[in-house]
């Protein structure tokens, strides 16, 4: 490894360990200093827990999708030709699967992170206690929307942001194995295992936007209604709830032609489903 780098990974470290490590030494005598340690001992534990069971979810998904997805790499790829001085780059299997895993590791930890700054939505879904009071229009009880709805939401995003990463993962494995393919004069070439896992990914992609569609209706009565009304409208309530139906309808199907893709030898349901 040249000096340079090792000289380098001391001050990466340093950049992305001390700032943290400050602020919390910070947060921790302050909230001594208020006899609130209990509470932010919880915090604490609260975010450790929803980050660190978000990192691993995510992780053996990805892991698992981009694994499945690099097995069809047989063939050393060049990732960068080189020239002059400067050597080609090329990745054999192995390599790849290193790869793979890593950058599944890394994406894992972001959205893991991400996922630990939600941990008061957590603890309030955890918590929630019913009000005793329902909405007029949807006849839900009010606690729906301020414990369960906010956390539906978030899960919903985590999930939908794995399944893209997944499926933008293995799309990538599959070009680079040849398994996807496009051909000017056949058009697009899918395999019979890359078409399997890419219909089932897209499937659930499409059940996650059926999921999100399905929450967009109730959340309609905790988003503002233009600059003076909060909650529902005449318009959300005659125009918006119906199409939020309708296009939950539409991604159920959708779903549903790509996960038969998924068990024929023809492109053409995801082909339809897509567009």
């Amino acid at each position: 490894m040249p000096a340079r780098l090792i000289f380098l990974l001391p001050v990466l470290l340093l950049f992305l360990v001390v700032p943290p490590a400050v602020r919390l030494l910070t947060e921790w005598f302050w909230f001594g200093e208020v006899d609130y340690t209990g509470i932010f001992i919880q915090t604490l534990k609260a975010k450790a827990s929803v980050g660190g069971v978000v990192f691993l979810v995510a992780f053996l998904a990805l892991f698992f999708n981009f694994r499945l997805a690099l097995r069809r790499v047989t063939q050393p790829f060049v990732l960068f030709p080189g020239g002059g001085d400067i050597k080609p780059v090329v990745l054999n299997q192995r390599q790849f699967a290193l790869l793979g895993t890593g950058i599944a590791a890394l994406l894992a930890l972001v959205l893991g992170i991400f996922a630990s700054n939600e941990w008061l939505t957590w603890l309030k879904y955890s918590n929630a206690e019913p009000f005793g009071q329902t909405d007029p229009l949807f006849f839900r009880d009010v606690s729906f929307y301020i414990f369960t709805l906010p956390f539906y939401t978030v899960a919903r995003n985590l999930a939908l942001a794995v399944v893209v990463l997944s499926l933008i993962g293995s799309t990538a494995a599959y070009v680079v194995s040849g398994t996807l393919a496009l051909d000017p004069g056949r058009g697009l070439i899918v395999g019979a295992e890359a078409r399997r896992h890419l219909g089932l990914i897209v499937a659930g992609l499409f059940l996650l936007l059926a999921w999100g569609a399905f929450l967009d209706v109730p959340r309609l009565l905790t988003t503002p209604a233009g600059n003076l009304l909060h909650g529902a409208s005449y318009v959300d309530v005659v125009l918006r709830v119906p199409m939020f139906y309708v296009l939950l309808g539409v991604a159920l199907l959708s779903a549903a032609l790509s996960a038969a893709t998924a068990f024929t030898s023809r492109n053409a349901p995801i082909i339809a489903a897509v567009g």
